[in-house]
């Protein structure tokens, strides 16, 4: 009799934990529509073929990949998409889910690739081995982004002296910018999680 109590208490407990992971969920939909709604833009929910529209990182990259809170609206005068990305990497007790909030904006015309990223060991390692990183002349900036462009006069016509000069240098940049064809994509925001 106490083992039956002991499993119906863990059934009834993932029950609950399930139900009440799921009632956060719905909370967190509906404030982003909400949030949506109150700056005039379009709450669309998902999009599976988000993911396959980009080459470079973060798409592309692990498995189960999703978008979610997608949105659509008006910046500034210009037409942008705005969603949340994840996809997971590893297996047991290694997976982890990496997650970004990306921000879309078409652009009048078209661009080379420009990609931006923070310099970490990875990226080092890339360039150990012959991945590609313009240098500009500051030395600081070198250290701190990685940059990566189809057209490497593009690049430092983008990123220019005063642009590498702001204070917010690595905000304003966002986490990583791409540009590339008809539309700039920034990732603004990055987390993992592992799973247990």
């Amino acid at each position: 009799m106490d083992a039956l109590l002991f499993y119906g208490l863990i059934v009834v407990g993932t029950g609950a934990l399930v139900g009440f992971g799921l009632w956060l969920q719905y909370r967190r939909n509906q404030a982003v529509q909400a949030w949506a709604r109150s700056i005039g833009w379009t709450y669309l929910g998902t999009d599976p073929s988000l993911p396959s529209r980009w080459r470079t990182r973060p798409f592309g990259i692990g498995d189960s990949r999703r978008t979610a809170e997608l949105m659509t609206g008006v910046y500034q005068g210009r037409p942008a998409t705005a969603f949340r990305y994840s996809y997971t990497t590893g297996s047991g007790k290694n997976k982890s889910t990496s997650v970004f909030h990306v921000v879309v904006v078409p652009l009048p015309a078209y661009l080379p690739n420009l990609e931006l990223t923070p310099e970490g060991i990875g990226s080092r390692l890339a360039e150990t081995f012959g991945g590609e990183d313009i240098q500009f002349e500051s030395e600081a900036f070198n250290q701190a982004w990685r940059v990566r462009a189809g057209v490497a006069k593009f690049a430092h016509d983008v990123v220019h002296p005063r642009a590498r000069a702001h204070p917010l240098c690595p905000r304003s940049l966002a986490n990583q910018s791409d540009s590339g064809g008809r539309e700039l994509s920034a990732e603004l925001t990055q987390h993992a999680r592992r799973q247990e």
